[in-house]
């Protein structure tokens, strides 16, 4: 059966009769005429070809316009803020001590940041007022009856006291306190009279702000 034969002449006249065109143009394609669908005069048939090639693609279109800016994403977690201030101080000269506080005559390898320090003196300065952790350290040779405390502003802290119960030893301590601005932190020896050890690092004091 031929593409002719399929051809649906009632759909051609709905769509002549809607568009108001004629129904009898020349014959278009090789087979016999057939009487058109327009009484009374006859008329070419209009048949449908086989379906050609697909064409090329076609150009790409142009780039549209930039989207409107989406909303601000919400602010990430806070972080870490540098040390304000640390530093780390030794004594390694020979001593003796009584009720008072222990000289220290360097800073250990580090030049210390928001502390102020003169060596030798007998305390050091924090010029930042916050919360710091403190290690103190000190090593004897003898001093039976005496005890190590950390003092700040010239006063023991509390529950800062370490008791040296035999000579020759080492006696360490960790505090938590509360600094002003400009204020001084020591190591410092009560009750009896303390020799510190002659030779090496008979002293330490580290100090860091942590609030």
């Amino acid at each position: 059966m031929s593409r002719y034969d399929n051809y649906n002449y009632r759909d051609i006249l709905n769509s002549i009769e809607t568009n108001g065109i004629s129904c009898c143009p020349p014959n278009p394609c090789p087979f016999p005429p057939r009487p058109c669908p327009c009484p009374p005069r006859p008329c070419s048939c209009i048949c449908m070809g086989i379906t050609g090639p697909t064409g090329p693609a076609g150009p790409m279109g142009a780039t549209g316009p930039q989207g409107i800016q989406g909303e601000t994403g919400p602010a990430g977690p806070t972080g870490t803020a540098a040390l304000a201030a640390y530093g780390t101080f030794v004594s390694n000269t020979g001593q003796t001590v009584t009720d008072g506080p222990v000289n220290l005559h360097a800073p250990l390898t580090t030049t210390p940041v928001g502390i102020t320090f003169t060596p030798p003196t007998t305390s050091v300065t924090v010029l930042n007022a916050g919360i710091y952790r403190i290690e103190y350290r000190i090593r004897i040779a003898s001093g039976t009856g005496a005890s190590m405390v950390l003092l700040q502003g010239g006063t023991a802290v509390p529950n800062s006291s370490v008791a040296v119960l035999v000579g020759n030893s080492e006696l360490s301590g960790v505090a938590t306190v509360t600094a002003i601005e400009n204020d001084t932190i020591a190591i410092g020896i009560t009750g009896a009279e303390t020799v510190l050890a002659a030779t090496g690092t008979n002293a330490f004091l580290n100090i860091l702000q942590i609030a």
